[in-house]
């Protein structure tokens, strides 16, 4: 662990500088915080245990953020926002604040409670008297992509946990502790030969603790014991110099070249990230920012805290908080880490760095006002199912030979007098090839027009032209059944794969699905959820709905939606579609099928437009 120390604080120092001692007027220019989820509901059990099985105990499900984990995390924003007012403004912008979150519901929920503490709304941010709270957006990244936060499968990681397991110090405290086995394992049920089975069985009694409920007498009996072994299980994953390498590598390569970044004001920060860790870089987006959170787990902190040669030898309790300040001082800038919990605030002195001092101020706490419920992304270049950003070269020349054909050019001929009054009148170049630049137009008004400013009399002369083009702009993308395919076929997989599973009850239903797209619908897990929505863009919702020939010839406003609901009656399975904006809730009804469309026609109506990932990976690479 030594050398990796020493890496960790050479790093550090080189981005330092000289060391220099905290001063109170030394500038704040970034901060860096990964905290631990608040309580959650238990994951695994013994099988003598009485609780585990009750689920009146646990009405959320296993693993779930609960109440108290709620109100832990909103203080904790509160502390935040306590401690770093002044440097972190009151009004949300994202260009102050990114916060990302493994992609695990209890994570993103306390993400969402902490944001909750920190942001409270104030002035023109708020949008709802009787809501006092504000959305924050909160990043995440599929467990399988990422090597930032989460931990996703290392075969070679996995290997040296064998070795380090297997050798003779482990053999020798296995052999010292195999009456404490013993006793445990006739004490749960469970079958209890090292020490990699505890922490869990921990984390379980200790929130059978905070739930005040009865427990058997052998968890006080051993509670101490269990405790410190569990702790020590904590240290195996980074317990050796290429053990921390292979498991918060990437994430210290991240934490250092961003603070690097806003440290030298680069423009391009990471360049350095090379390969796959480059892209996970440019995905969070985050090299400008100025405070930046990750929501994760206790095996997140521990694995960090070890690695750097500060771990004090506990589990990381909920809501368990590891800072790290960039500041600039006389001497250059320095950074200081550290450590927050329930009941303590103290400076972290990492081997080779002189850390400053800090005096905390008092807290003040109060209510949350929302409910936090997790929102799962997936980056957009991963993504074909909702955005438009994974690259399709097939669907690119068919729309190319779409807007160089008759169809498309008439649509502009006889209007160069319009092209060039707006050209004059905007200082934009609109040309007859460039019809689309009306939805652009058309987008920037409307919202002027929301903010009831004062516009230019050519806005309200031309409106109606603009209007019009713009929603003919909406069609243009699913003109045909082909461009429909490539650019909205995966969705509607997603789609019926869905309704597939529900209408099956089969959790293998998305067998039929392969390659990427299985892979993204595996990662939502959603498959059996009765209720499932997806958050998505203007383009997004005329593109499904003009693929489906439902398309209602306007620009979807902001918040419109389409809604599909399968029901049941006594013929069988079918399926209602809605569309709903602001002034209108409206049946879409299929061509060649009607309201209340069964369910079998439905699928065989939507086939021309769907792909599957086989088939739509190969169009688009061919």
């Amino acid at each position: 662990m030594m050398w990796l120390r020493l890496l960790t604080a050479f790093a550090l120092a080189a981005l330092c500088g000289a060391a220099a001692p905290y001063k109170e007027e030394d500038d704040l220019k970034a901060v860096i915080v990964l905290y631990r989820h608040g309580d959650r509901s238990p994951l695994s059990s013994w099988p003598n245990d009485v609780y585990f099985t009750n689920t009146s105990l646990w009405p959320d499900g296993y693993g779930q953020l609960n109440n108290m984990g709620k109100q832990r995390h909103y203080q904790l924003g509160k502390w935040f926002r306590e401690r770093y007012d002044g440097f972190l403004p009151r009004k949300y912008n994202y260009h102050d604040i990114y916060v990302r979150s493994t992609d695990v519901d209890r994570t993103l929920m306390s993400a969402a409670s902490n944001l909750a503490g920190l942001y409270p709304p104030e002035g023109d941010q708020i949008w709802n008297e009787n809501l006092l709270w504000q959305p924050i957006p909160i990043h995440t990244v599929p467990q399988s992509d990422d090597a930032i936060v989460a931990t996703p499968s290392c075969a070679k990681h996995r290997q040296l946990v064998d070795e380090l397991l297997s050798s003779e110090p482990f053999k020798q405290l296995n052999a010292e502790l195999e009456e404490f086995f013993r006793d445990i394992s006739e004490a749960t049920g469970a079958s209890i030969n090292d020490i990699t089975s505890l922490d869990e069985m921990y984390s379980t009694i200790r929130i059978y603790k905070e739930f005040d409920l009865a427990l058997p007498e052998w968890t006080d009996i051993y509670w101490e014991q269990i405790a410190s072994l569990a702790a020590l299980n904590f240290q195996l994953y980074t317990y050796t110099t290429e053990l921390a390498r292979l498991r918060v590598g990437p994430f210290f390569d991240y934490l250092i070249n961003h603070l690097q970044a806003v440290s030298s004001r680069a423009v391009e920060p990471d360049q350095h990230v090379k390969g796959p860790r480059q892209r996970l870089v440019e995905l969070t987006d985050s090299s400008a920012v100025k405070f930046l959170v990750f929501s994760a787990h206790d095996t997140t902190v521990a694995d960090r805290l070890n690695a750097m040669g500060v771990y004090n030898d506990a589990v990381p309790e909920f809501s368990s908080t590891v800072i790290w300040e960039l500041r600039e001082g006389g001497n250059g800038n320095y950074v200081n880490v550290f450590f927050k919990n329930t009941t303590n605030f103290e400076r972290l002195t990492l081997p080779g760095i002189l850390l400053g001092p800090w005096n905390p101020s008092l807290l003040r706490c109060r209510n949350g006002h929302r409910n936090p419920i997790p929102i799962h992304t997936t980056p957009e270049d991963l993504d074909p199912v909702l955005t438009t950003k994974v690259e399709c070269a097939s669907y690119d020349e068919l729309f190319e030979e779409f807007k160089n054909s008759s169809a498309y050019t008439s649509l502009s001929s006889g209007l160069s007098d319009l092209f060039q009054n707006i050209s004059a009148l905007t200082g934009y170049d609109v040309n007859e090839l460039e019809v689309s630049s009306f939805s652009g137009l058309f987008s920037t008004i409307t919202i002027y027009r929301h903010y009831n400013l004062t516009l230019p009399a050519w806005t309200e002369e031309y409106w109606p032209v603009i209007k019009y083009w713009a929603a003919k702009k909406g069609q243009w993308h699913t003109n045909t059944t082909e461009l429909s395919r490539l650019r909205v076929g995966p969705f509607f997989d997603y789609i019926l794969g869905h309704l597939d599973s529900i209408e099956r009850n089969s959790s293998t239903a998305t067998e039929h699905l392969k390659g990427p797209r299985q892979q993204l619908l595996q990662l939502t897990d959603k498959v059996t959820q009765k209720f499932l929505m997806l958050s998505a863009h203007d383009t997004t919702v005329a593109d499904v709905t003009n693929a489906m020939r439902v398309y209602v010839d306007a620009v979807p406003e902001f918040c419109s939606t389409v809604i599909w609901e399968l029901k049941t009656g006594r013929t069988g399975s079918y399926v209602n579609m809605y569309f709903k904006n602001s002034t209108h809730f409206t049946e879409l009804i299929l061509p060649d099928c009607k309201f209340n469309c069964p369910y079998d026609d439905y699928v065989r109506l939507l086939e021309p437009i769907t792909l599957s990932a086989e088939e739509w990976a190969e169009k688009c690479n061919s």
